[in-house]
């Protein structure tokens, strides 16, 4: 009895192993029969708005790649596309426009469309425009460049690759999400910052006032920045800064991963790593502070030995440098170092 009941089972479980396999089979047919909506017809629509008394551009846009460039005229040229699962509003006020994406639903057996990644989405600002430019977006690449005089460029970026080139504003703020940007030849009073999972390069900006970053996962290389002062707060995010000039203090503080600093000047630096690995190499920097819980410190720093005022304390772990208080001595060294060492080396 007991055999014939194993047999029972053996052929039920069989007969519903070929129900589910026929199932999957019979669905197939569906799926390739959504190839006419991905493949849907797309149009490009182009609106001609004139400059007059327009103080905003705001842009929304999603599973579209975004350019926007200066104008070879004084309007505005704006070009989006239109199909029937993508859609966008565009409404023009007395001093704003807006341009938005739709949300649209396509249903079609098991599956939703809703949109498309194969699109562009062209802005052209006509170069007499001194407004703000707030740009939000997702699923896409961005190019912004060549853009002047703007009173505020503010820009939030989900899920794409963004390049800022040529900006010249007043205040920018940046928030990007995951993927990568680069920023080069900006020009700007204030510069916030703030990346989730990217890799960032920075090269030739130029801030009057302050520079802020942010940064969670990911990488921030720097070049040629010259900034009043700068703060990082960095968690699993590396940092390289490379040829910058700082007038007043730059703070750094990290959790983890790497920080490199070189031929570069600043009033003062301040280190504040948790496992940080710190290298310095031929700065010009009046006053270091580091303090490491776990990592080192190693390089070069720019003058002689005897030209530093120097204090370490390390709790655990080998440093080449001891303290020596030297009154009026044009640098200041200052390591408080915990499980971590010090091998540090004067060009002099």
């Amino acid at each position: 009895m007991i055999k014939i009941i194993k047999q029972i089972s053996l052929m039920l479980i069989s007969a519903g192993l070929l129900l589910i396999l026929g199932g999957f089979a019979s669905v197939d047919f569906d799926v390739y029969k959504l190839s006419t909506v991905i493949d849907e017809e797309v149009v490009y629509r182009t609106k001609t708005i004139p400059l007059d008394e327009i103080r905003k551009l705001a842009v929304s846009v999603s599973y579209s790649d975004l350019v926007i460039e200066t104008s070879p005229t004084d309007d505005f040229v704006i070009t989006y596309p239109e199909s029937e699962s993508l859609q966008y509003n565009l409404n023009v006020t007395s001093n704003r426009i807006d341009l938005e994406k739709k949300s649209v639903l396509k249903l079609m057996n098991w599956f939703t469309i809703t949109d498309r990644e194969d699109t562009v989405v062209t802005i052209q600002v006509p170069k007499a425009f001194k407004g703000v430019l707030a740009v939000n977006g997702s699923h896409g690449d961005a190019q912004i460049k060549d853009l002047q005089s703007l009173s505020m460029f503010t820009v939030d970026y989900k899920y794409g690759d963004c390049w800022l080139t040529s900006i010249d504003a007043e205040s920018v703020s940046l928030q990007f999400a995951h993927g990568k940007s680069v920023l080069e030849n900006f020009k700007c009073e204030s510069l916030s910052i703030e990346d989730g999972y990217m890799e960032s390069e920075y090269d030739a900006l130029k801030i009057s006032e302050d520079l802020r970053i942010s940064s969670s996962h990911g990488s921030v290389e720097m070049s040629n920045v010259e900034a009043d002062l700068m703060r990082n707060d960095f968690n699993y995010s590396s940092l390289t800064i490379a040829d910058s000039k700082f007038a007043e203090q730059v703070n750094i503080i990290m959790a983890h991963e790497d920080a490199k600093i070189k031929t570069s000047s600043m009033a003062g630096l301040c280190v504040d790593g948790n496992y940080v690995n710190l290298q310095l190499q031929d700065n010009d920097v009046q006053s270091i502070y580091v303090d490491l819980r776990h990592g080192d410190v190693e390089g070069t720093l720019k003058g002689a030995e005897d030209e530093y005022s120097t204090n370490a304390v390390v709790t655990h772990g080998d440093a080449n440098i001891s303290s020596q208080y030297r009154e009026g001595a044009k640098y200041e060294l200052d390591l408080m170092l915990d499980y971590s060492n010090a091998k540090l080396a004067f060009t002099k």
